[in-house]
C-alpha cells in the first residue's frame, strides 16, 4: 500500500509544480509585454515630437520584448512599421539639410524595414547632384555704385512729377515725364 499512496502524491506534487511554472511564465510574459507596450507609447510620442533616433530605439525595444504570438501580432507590426517610418523621416530630414552622406544609409534601412516610399527616396538621393558652393567673389552690387544712385534719384523725381501732373489732369505732361 505504501508505493500506491506515493504515486498519487508524486502526481499531485508534479501538478502543483506545473501550475507554479505556468503562473511564473504568465507573469514573465506579462512583464515583458508591459515593458514593450510602454516602449511603443514612448516611440509614438517621440515620433510625434520628431525625435526619430529615440523613436527607433523604442520601437526596437518593443520588437525585442513583444512575444511572437497571435495576440501580439498587431503590436509587432506597428513596431516594424514605426521603425521604417522613423528611418524614412530621419532620412528625409537629413536630405533637406543637404546631408546626403547620412540620408542614404537611413533610407536603405527604411527600405529593409519595408517602407513603401524608401525606394523613391533612395533614387532621389542618388540622382541629386552634389551642390557646389557658388563663387560670389566677382559679384558687385549695383546698388552701391554712385551712377546707379544718381539715376535712381532722377527716376524718383520724374515719377513724382508725373504723378502730380496726372492728378491735376495734365495727362500729356504726365506721359512725357
Amino acid at each position: 500500500p505504501a508505493p500506491a499512496a506515493a504515486a498519487p502524491a508524486a502526481a499531485e506534487d508534479q501538478s502543483v509544480l506545473v501550475s507554479e511554472l505556468m503562473t511564473l511564465e504568465t507573469i514573465r510574459r506579462k512583464s515583458l509585454d508591459d515593458h514593450a507596450y510602454a516602449s511603443l507609447d514612448t516611440a509614438r510620442k517621440a515620433m510625434k515630437d520628431g525625435d526619430y533616433p529615440l523613436a527607433r530605439e523604442q520601437y526596437k525595444q518593443a520588437l525585442e520584448f513583444i512575444g511572437n504570438r497571435p495576440a501580439t501580432l498587431a503590436a509587432r507590426e506597428e513596431a516594424k512599421a514605426g521603425m521604417a517610418e522613423a528611418f524614412y523621416l530621419e532620412s528625409r530630414q537629413a536630405m533637406k539639410r543637404g546631408d546626403t552622406e547620412k540620408a542614404l544609409p537611413l533610407a536603405a534601412q527604411a527600405k529593409e524595414f519595408g517602407h513603401p516610399k524608401a525606394d523613391r527616396l533612395i533614387e532621389a538621393l542618388k540622382d541629386e547632384p552634389k551642390k557646389q558652393p557658388a563663387d560670389t567673389s566677382g559679384i558687385t552690387h549695383r546698388v552701391n555704385e554712385p551712377q546707379y544712385k544718381e539715376q535712381r534719384d532722377e527716376i524718383r523725381k520724374r515719377l513724382r512729377r508725373s504723378r502730380q501732373y496726372y492728378t491735376t489732369g495734365e495727362y500729356d505732361k504726365a506721359l512725357e515725364e
